[in-house]
């Protein structure tokens, strides 16, 4: 047997579960109708809620939160959560209640996000796995659900990595960083990265690759967005005034990208944030 396009490697550390599923307490999925309203409550497991079709509102610790077709939000123990639906449309969506052993990491905490599609199969596949009566099925919607967990954790990670892997081990790329970060409200382009620094456009690549495991122009584009998102949370902004500011080419483009990453427009994130 031989697993294909992989170097020989050994394995010189055991590797340890951080995080393992002890239980999953109540699953269900349902469909609410307009003006659906649940007065809040707390226990003391996660919640992990994944709306299908229609928009949900949800209230967790005094902030309100909105939740579109495809987006995720996690409960954590023991915080008061309360949902409702608008008064027009009805509302799909997916609940889990579980027990872990170990804790997710507080950068869930508080946030929506929007599934990938990896993750929404996985969830396909958990629903499936876990209504059908085989050997083994439910340990495995444990693993499914174990999955699901980490692909958050991961995508939460790398939405983190433009300010959280600013400093890295070599001296000149942490330069690089610097400028783009002093110059993120410009349109940076490679070009000019490479005339700035002396370096060739590939060699830029190979640094951003081996060390950041991403290309430049993600970084920068990544950089932007979570910028741009810091400043529509102030509401003291339009979507125009932010695409501006933040150097974008137009209106229209940065819409498109900010919806392709988040999962929803610059304007309905904007009205998600209720006060």
């Amino acid at each position: 047997m031989r697993f294909r396009d992989s170097a020989s490697f050994v394995l010189e550390t055991p590797i340890q579960s951080e995080m393992d599923i002890q239980e999953i307490l109540v699953c269900f999925y349902q469909t609410r109708k307009p003006n659906y309203q649940f007065s809040g409550g707390r226990h003391g497991n996660y919640e992990l809620t994944y709306v299908d079709q229609g928009v949900l509102y949800t209230e967790v610790e005094h902030q309100n939160y909105e939740l579109h077709a495809k987006d995720i939000m996690i409960y954590y123990p023991n915080q008061f959560h309360a949902q409702s639906t608008d008064k027009d449309h009805f509302c799909s969506y997916l609940t889990l209640n579980f027990s872990l052993s170990g804790k997710l990491p507080q950068s869930l905490k508080n946030k929506v996000f929007s599934a990938s599609k990896e993750m929404q199969e996985t969830l396909k596949e958990f629903v499936s796995s876990i209504q059908k009566d085989q050997y083994m099925n439910k340990e495995f919607s444990l693993v499914l659900l174990k999955k699901i967990l980490i692909l958050l954790c991961q995508s939460e990670h790398k939405k983190e990595t433009p300010d959280m892997d600013k400093e890295t081990k070599d001296p000149y790329l942490n330069k690089i960083l610097d400028y783009i970060h002093s110059h993120i409200e410009t349109n940076i382009r490679i070009e000019d990265l490479c005339e700035h620094f002396s370096i060739s456009r590939s060699t830029l690549q190979v640094m951003f690759k081996e060390q950041l495991n991403e290309a430049p122009k993600e970084y920068i584009s990544q950089l932007k967005l979570e910028r741009a998102k810091e400043r529509l949370q102030t509401k003291k902004y339009t979507v125009s005034e932010v695409a501006y500011q933040l150097g974008f080419s137009s209106v229209y483009y940065f819409s498109r990208k900010f919806k392709n990453t988040y999962g929803i427009s610059p304007s309905e994130y904007m009205d998600s944030i209720r006060k």
